[in-house]
């Protein structure tokens, strides 16, 4: 009698994330090696090699290992940040595999800058590069958009901060990764993402874009990543209904994806009594007349500069980083505007990177609290949002990121510096990374020429922080150098 041995599975949170980030690039990686039958089948050996790989490694981990029964915060992130590594590893392994770039930092940095949606890209020229190529540059995006806002459901509740609707996936104090509230947020926010996604090429379809155009852009613009398959970026197209087209989608990936679902359903009281919305949607209004007012034409404010104006502000605000030109007319003010913008960003629970509304919100509710406590010493407030009561614990976190973001943004700008920027352009490309925006003043308002070696590098981890709200980053890469705990003989 042959005795069949049987492995159990592991209890590994850090695998159970592997399993689904290789299974993800996989199915991204076999579109984009179908994609390549639209230009010769260039780039598809690479392109097929790299998903079979990642198919077969996914496929191993998914059978191998489960999530732990308790999750512990610091393993958690950890797992965050290895899972969002391997990402940038698998990425840099096809673009090199694929001869896109002839090294190693340009390959890295490009797939940093992709699943940190941050219009960042040292990609030149871009037309020639095979559709495959660009289709998967594009997924990049497309994956790190949604990944992030995954990010901010599963694992901020597990430090009490709640973000959308994370805080009802405290329901499983045990594993709340597998939590049934979880799991429904998680799907919610997959077909609302989708439906943005085939919404957005529809729209540029109708625009009268070409379908390969219209699917990249479309993925690009939703998740906030703001990369284009044109050297011009939407200027290429030369079409006001293009760009007005463009200021919608970002507009929608600067926003909760939640709210945008229950908009969707017809539950518009809620949508109108969301104090962030509202902040948001004023935020990128007034902004967009400030800009339309002061980059004005000679000759006064016509339809394209008034047009131009709103999609900087939108882009800004969503953290997108598309531009249609211009920039280069425009004076340090308003460019100064767009940095501001960008670091506040988008909501919670979007796509779109930077501080968020939701935060700020917070931060002048505590501001205001303080100049009334100086004026009425004996008085007691809460902080508010809308009419909505704060819990302190929420302040105390919104408090100790601002420190973490403005050290963060700080110490970028001083090594940046070092690199040889100037002080405006080290300030503004270390928040705009921070913020997954892109563009900076100076000479790098047009993208990463200027740039050095050094300071591509110093980029990358900025990039990375501001795309998983620096706990991650911090915690996980903490749990990492430390180790397990030994264990302590009796």
């Amino acid at each position: 009698m042959t005795a069949v041995l049987t492995r159990r599975p592991v209890e590994s949170v850090t695998g159970w994330v592997a399993a689904r980030v290789l299974l993800a690039c996989a199915i991204a990686l076999a579109a984009a090696a179908a994609t390549t039958l639209l230009d010769e089948r260039r780039a598809i050996g690479g392109l097929t090699a790299c998903a079979l790989v990642c198919a077969v490694a996914g496929f191993a981990l998914r059978r191998r290992c489960v999530v732990p029964v308790t999750l512990r915060p610091a393993g958690t992130h950890a797992a965050v940040l290895i899972g969002w590594l391997l990402l940038i590893g698998v990425s840099t392994a096809t673009y090199r595999v694929c001869g896109t770039f002839d090294g190693v930092r340009d390959a890295l940095f490009e797939s940093t800058a992709g699943f940190t949606t941050t219009a960042l890209s040292v990609l030149e020229p871009v037309e020639g590069t095979p559709k495959g190529v660009l289709l998967w540059r594009a997924s990049t995006q497309w994956l790190g958009g949604f990944a992030a806002v995954m990010v901010v459901v599963a694992m901020l509740p597990l430090l009490g901060v709640g973000g959308i609707e994370a805080d009802s996936a405290g329901a499983d104090k045990r594993n709340r990764l597998k939590s049934p509230l979880i799991a429904a947020t998680t799907r919610r926010l997959a077909r609302a993402y989708l439906f943005l996604s085939a919404s957005g090429v529809g729209l540029f379809l109708l625009a009268g874009m070409g379908p390969f155009d219209a699917v990249t852009y479309a993925m690009t613009t939703i998740s906030s990543g703001g990369f284009g398959n044109h050297d011009g970026s939407i200027a290429y197209f030369d079409s006001a209904v293009v760009e007005w087209c463009t200021i919608g989608g970002m507009a929608l990936a600067g926003a909760n994806l939640a709210l945008l679902m229950a908009a969707v359903r017809g539950r518009l009281v809620r949508v109108m009594r969301s104090t962030e919305l509202r902040a948001y949607a004023f935020a990128v209004a007034v902004a967009s007349i400030v800009l339309t007012w002061s980059t004005a034409p000679e000759g006064g404010v016509t339809a394209q500069s008034a047009r131009h104006a709103a999609f900087a502000a939108t882009s800004a605000m969503s953290t997108t980083g598309h531009t249609v030109g211009g920039w280069a007319e425009w004076g340090h003010g308003p460019l100064v505007l767009l940095i501001l913008l960008a670091g506040v960003g988008a909501m919670s629970g979007a796509p779109g990177g930077g501080f968020r509304v939701v935060r700020a919100l917070t931060l002048l509710g505590v501001v205001r609290r303080e100049i009334v406590r100086q004026l009425h010493p004996r008085s007691v407030m809460v902080v508010k949002i809308g009419k909505a009561a704060v819990d302190e614990r929420v302040v105390s976190h919104m408090i100790g990121y601002q420190v973490a973001w403005l050290v963060l943004a700080g110490l970028g700008a001083v090594l940046l510096g070092a690199t040889g920027l100037v002080f405006t352009e080290a300030l503004t490309a270390a928040v705009s990374a921070l913020a997954t925006y892109g563009p900076a003043l100076g000479d790098l308002r047009d993208g990463t020429a200027a740039l050095s070696d050094t300071a591509l590098l110093v980029l990358l981890p900025l990039m990375l922080a501001g795309r998983l709200e620096i706990s991650p980053v911090v915690i996980g890469a903490a749990a990492l150098f430390r180790g397990r705990p030994k264990r302590r003989s009796r």
